[in-house]
């Protein structure tokens, strides 16, 4: 949780860490060992690479819209992908989220507060 807890501002606190499905890190084994998703109670923030760094934080008050993705298989184990919609910031994506409709509630109620 290198980036996300280096990245917390004031008043700034982790609501839920947001782990690869494991079929999404056998699959992918590099990308989950280097990739860092949370939810704070200010943003969402993802964090991935091995030599180099690519990030993305969305502010709450900036989200727009959130879409969950499921195929056949995703429904079945419980993983999707979940893409937040910013408003003139494009989108942040997290694949292989488990449980992506909660994902999808808390971001949801946390932008309702």
């Amino acid at each position: 949780m290198g980036y996300v807890a280096d990245s917390l501002e004031q008043n700034e606190e982790l609501v839920q860490v947001v782990k690869f499905h494991i079929l999404g890190a056998l699959r992918h084994p590099i990308q989950a060992f280097t990739t860092d998703r949370a939810v704070t109670n200010k943003k969402i923030v993802t964090s991935h690479g091995l030599i180099s760094r690519k990030t993305d934080d969305m502010r709450l008050t900036k989200i727009e819209g959130i879409q969950v993705k499921q195929g056949m298989i995703g429904r079945i184990v419980g993983y999707g992908k979940v893409v937040f919609q910013g408003t003139g910031s494009g989108n942040v994506t997290m694949d292989y989220v488990p449980n992506p409709v909660e994902l999808k509630k808390t971001v949801g109620n946390l932008r309702d507060d």
